[in-house]
């Protein structure tokens, strides 16, 4: 799948490129809105990714030849509206079929691009899919928090309906076998037939205290995705969440070298855990890294 990203500023083209990288689009570039709208039939993209700011006035006209130049299928526009658009302004883009607006390209900025290119079960969704509708490490995390309602990011297309996201199936193969791993360990050896007919045989208390609980092995086997900024380069982070036991979790980066210079200590102050329900903000602190991050909630 191709994206077609127009912007001005280069931090912003480098942040939404990573995004947009990671869920599998090849990125097109282009700093002038007009030299893209010339050559947006030779580009043919499936995405298209504009700044608003930079280009308040040309980003109409894009959004509406991008709905009529291509007979087989319509390109989805998204927004990048940094500082936000006022009322009349997301009325014309509601009116333009945009797919979503965010407002920034810092993590949580960014978190929201993700969930706009999430909003359906399509093929504009990429790689970031996969991780929609499963058991998260942000949910445990803020479970005894009341959650906030997320800013309205995403406008609904009356013509497209909500598909029930499908759960990894990796996922559920491995929370299968880890349940029956826990049966197979506290079963006892032998049983009073004349008992099991009647009730459940007793299990080995020894055994039972030993054994993890099934909440604990769903908690090593459930991820979010995860995002932050590296405190060392500034460079943007993305990868996914997991093996929380209530203070720790793993950290798998997209792109690993991005994580090598984070030593023991660390501290990550700008980062952002991406649930099915919400994004919320943490701060967290390296304890090991071997590849991949252990970190702990600071």
């Amino acid at each position: 799948m191709k994206a077609l990203l127009i912007a001005d500023n280069p931090q912003a083209i480098d942040n939404i490129s990573q995004i947009l990288e990671t869920a599998g689009y090849d990125v097109i570039t282009y700093k002038w809105l007009l030299k893209a709208l010339d050559n947006i039939e030779e580009i043919s993209p499936h995405l298209i990714i504009v700044s608003a700011k930079d280009y308040p006035r040309h980003w109409k006209t894009l959004a509406q030849y991008a709905q009529t130049v291509f007979a087989s299928y319509k390109p989805q526009v998204i927004l990048y509206a940094e500082g936000g658009l006022d009322d009349e302004e997301k009325s014309k883009a509601q009116a333009l079929k945009v797919r979503g607006i965010f407002e920034s390209i810092d993590v949580c900025g960014l978190e929201k691009l993700r969930e706009i290119l999430t909003k359906e079960a399509d093929i504009y969704a990429g790689k970031l899919l996969t991780d929609d509708g499963v058991p998260t490490v942000g949910n445990l995390i803020f479970d005894d928090e009341q959650d906030l309602p997320l800013t309205d990011s995403v406008f609904e297309d009356s013509t497209v309906t909500e598909t029930a996201p499908e759960e990894d199936s990796v996922m559920t193969e491995n929370m299968s076998a880890e349940k029956d791993s826990i049966m197979t360990e506290t079963t006892p050896v032998e049983e009073d037939s004349t008992v099991t007919e009647n009730v459940p045989a007793e299990k080995d208390s020894t055994v039972t205290e030993n054994a993890p609980s099934e909440e604990q092995q769903e908690i090593n086997s459930i991820s979010c995705s995860f995002i932050f900024e590296n405190p060392l380069t500034g460079k943007l982070v993305t990868g996914y969440a997991c093996n929380f036991d209530g203070k720790t979790f793993s950290f798998d980066a997209d792109i690993p070298d991005f994580i090598k210079d984070l030593s023991e200590g660390s501290e990550i102050e700008n980062g952002s855990l991406k649930t099915a329900e919400n994004i919320r903000c943490i701060r967290t602190i390296v304890k090991k890294n071997q590849g991949n991050l252990l970190l702990e909630l600071a």
